[in-house]
C-alpha cells in the first residue's frame, strides 16, 4: 500500500511519477491476489460456487475436486509452462530488471498450495465418511 500511496503523492503532488513504485505495486498486487486465493482455499471459501445459484446442492467433495483440478491444470501445469517460457525467452521487467519468470513463479507456487489444501480437505472428508459407516 505504501507503494501506491507514494505513487499518488509523486504523480499528483510532486508532478513526477515514480516508475519503480508503479511496477513494484503491480507485482505486489499480483502476489496479494494469489496469496488471498490460497488463504480462501484454506478457509474453504470457493468463490466460483458462491455466485452460482443451483451449484449449492453440489457435494462439498465436488467443490474440492473442481478447485483441485483448476489448481493443478491451470495454475501448476499452465503456470509452470509460462514460467519456463518466460525464463527461456529472457523476459525482463522494464524498470526493476528482474526476470519475469520469477514473478510468474508465484502462480505455480500458489497452485501447489491450493492443491495441497484441497487434498488435505478431501482426505479429511473421506475419513469422516468412512468413520460414519
Amino acid at each position: 500500500m505504501g507503494c501506491v500511496v507514494w505513487q499518488v503523492i509523486a504523480r499528483y503532488i510532486l508532478g513526477s511519477p515514480s516508475t519503480t513504485t508503479d511496477e513494484l505495486s503491480r507485482f505486489l498486487f499480483f502476489l496479494g491476489v494469489l496469496i488471498s486465493a490460497v488463504y480462501a482455499s484454506g478457509q474453504k471459501v470457493y468463490l466460483l460456487f458462491i455466485k452460482m445459484s443451483g451449484i449449492r446442492k453440489i457435494n462439498r467433495n465436488h467443490k474440492l475436486y473442481c478447485d483441485c483440478a483448476f489448481s493443478t491444470i491451470v495454475m501448476i501445469y499452465g503456470g509452470t509452462g509460462f514460467v519456463e517460457r518466460s525464463l527461456h525467452l529472457g523476459q525482463i521487467s522494464p524498470v526493476l530488471g528482474i526476470q519475469m519468470g520469477y514473478v510468474y513463479l508465484a502462480i505455480s507456487i500458489s497452485g501447489f498450495a491450493k492443491a495441497f489444501y484441497n487434498i488435505i480437505f478431501l482426505i479429511k472428508n473421506i475419513k469422516s465418511i468412512c468413520l460414519n459407516y
